[in-house]
Formats: structure tokens, C-alpha cells, sequence
């Protein structure tokens, strides 16, 4: 399939996704608990995915240590990284933004590794999406939370190196010929297990405890999971540079804003509606500048 298609795809997914998180952790549900479930419904979707389609769970010796270092080093950790960023910065916009830039690093190293695409162009794209990102998670944010402003920056670099080696990790074992659902399974697995003992160390197991209504959330954004794991993993093989998938990415944040203004009344401020015009011309650039 067209990486075009896939990318789009996968940028409707991740906003909606995004606001189904939002809207779980505002009723008080652990970060590591909604990961927790979301990977394990992930791993269950794609192993029974793969045993009802014929296919092997088979990895080389190899692979696998590429699997779990990827998913251990570059996934988990950048997580870990990005949500001690928030905590730290003095302004949670800031983390975000150093983490979205990861998609340039992503484009860059992807020429060096695998010969990707590259153009003035798709670096113009890309660096006009990262700006309008830019405006997008710093305004209308409120005041600096100036006390805790120490020792932010060092995990949001390493957040952010640790996602632009997971997007070329994925790209590495995929273009392998391995079946992207027997990676994602892997991947899932390693990564709820990672999640359940996050959730077992703060001690706040309570799926049972939630309503029906959270239930029917949270089942929703199982869905919506394993869909962009999905889309992403498909995408990153298909396009040309690796990166221009992380631009998708980026432009979620668009759709976000414009979401949560309509959903939970939040403030439109015009400098976040510029911020998403700008990623609306991002990707005009990207896709349909000659």
C-alpha cells in the first residue's frame, strides 16, 4: 500500500488516540497501566493474527536481539525518558518539542544507514512542521514552572535519540523480509511485560475497579493501539525515508488541537491555529511541492 495512505492513516489514529488518553488519565488511570494493556492487547491481537494466517513467530538468534533492543532501549526508554522530561521541564510543551524534532534526526540518519531518499525540499517540509509544532505545544500553555526547571534537557535528548533509532530499528528488521505483525508481536510482548512491572512497582492494578464507560474508552483505544503500531510498522517499510513517516507524526498534534478545542472546550488560541495551518502547509510541501 501507498506509504501516503498509511502515513494519513496512522496521523488520524494517533490524534484519536491521543484524545482517548488525555481523556483516561484526566480520570485518574496510570500512564503505565493504559500502556500495560494497550501492548498486551496488541501482543494477543497480532499472535492469533499470525497463528490463524499460517505464519511463524520464527525469529533468527539475531533478530531477536534486534527486537528486544529496540524495543527495551529505544521504545521503552524513550518513554521513560519523554515522561521525565515533562515532569522536569518548566514548561511540558518544551519535552514535546525536543521530542517531535526527533523526526529530523530520523530523515538524516536514515541517508546514512540506508541510502534513503533525501531533498531541499522534504527538509523544508519537515523543518516548517516541526516549527508549526513548535507554536502548537508552547502557546497558551500557562506560566513556567520555574521551581522544577532543572535536569530536563538530558532525558529529553535522549528521548529523543532513543525514538529516531526505534523508527530505524523498525526500518532495519522489516526491510529483513520478516512479516511486520511477527515484529509488532514481539515487540508488544517485551513492552507490556516492561509496563506490568511499571504498574506492579507503583501498585495501582485496578481494571476491575473502572466503569463500564472508562471500559468501553479503553477499548476503543486498544483499537485504535493496534491499529497505529500496525500503520506505523507498514509505512516506515514503504516510504522512502523513514522520516517523513515521523512528519505524520508531528502534524498529529494538529488534529489534536483542533479536537480537544471541539471536545473538551479547550482555548483555540490563534497563535495553535496558526501552528496548525502551518502543519497543514507542511505537509503540502512534503507531498505535492515538485
Amino acid at each position: 500500500m501507498n506509504w501516503v495512505i498509511l502515513s494519513f492513516a496512522m496521523m488520524l489514529f494517533v490524534a484519536a488516540n491521543g484524545l482517548i488518553a488525555r481523556k483516561l488519565l484526566v480520570k485518574g488511570i496510570s500512564g503505565a497501566l493504559i500502556n500495560f494493556i494497550n501492548f498486551f492487547a496488541c501482543f494477543v491481537f497480532y499472535l492469533l493474527f499470525v497463528f490463524f494466517s499460517g505464519g511463524q513467530l520464527v525469529l533468527s538468534f539475531v533478530q531477536f536481539l534486534v527486537v528486544l533492543s529496540m524495543s527495551v532501549f529505544f521504545d521503552y526508554l524513550g518513554n521513560v525518558f519523554y515522561m521525565q522530561s515533562i515532569a522536569r521541564a518548566p514548561n511540558p510543551g518544551y519535552g514535546l518539542v525536543i521530542m517531535k524534532s526527533s523526526v529530523m534526526i530520523t530523515t538524516l540518519l536514515a541517508v546514512l544507514f540506508f541510502n534513503s531518499e533525501i531533498s531541499i525540499k522534504s527538509v523544508l517540509a519537515i523543518a516548517v512542521i516541526l516549527f508549526s509544532a513548535t507554536i502548537i505545544f508552547l502557546s497558551g500553555s500557562g506560566k513556567p514552572k520555574r521551581e522544577i526547571a532543572k535536569n530536563w534537557i538530558l532525558p529529553s535528548l535522549a528521548a529523543l535519540f532513543c525514538f529516531s533509532f526505534f523508527s530505524l530499528a523498525m526500518k532495519y528488521i522489516l526491510g529483513q523480509g520478516i512479516d511486520s505483525k511477527v515484529v509488532l508481536a514481539y515487540v508488544s510482548l517485551i513492552l507490556s511485560v516492561m509496563f506490568y512491572l511499571d504498574v506492579r512497582k507503583n501498585g495501582k492494578i485496578y481494571f476491575y475497579d473502572l466503569s463500564r464507560g472508562l471500559r468501553i474508552i479503553l477499548a476503543i483505544g486498544i483499537l485504535l493501539s493496534v491499529g497505529v503500531s500496525w500503520l506505523f510498522a507498514e509505512a516506515i517499510k514503504a516510504a522512502p525515508n523513514p522520516g517523513y513517516v515521523g512528519a505524520f507524526d508531528a502534524a498529529s498534534s494538529a488534529l489534536v488541537v483542533l479536537a480537544a478545542a471541539r471536545l473538551f472546550k479547550d482555548h483555540l488560541s490563534f497563535a495553535k491555529l496558526a501552528g496548525v495551518f502551518g502543519t497543514v502547509a507542511g505537509l503540502i510541501i512534503l507531498l505535492f511541492w515538485p
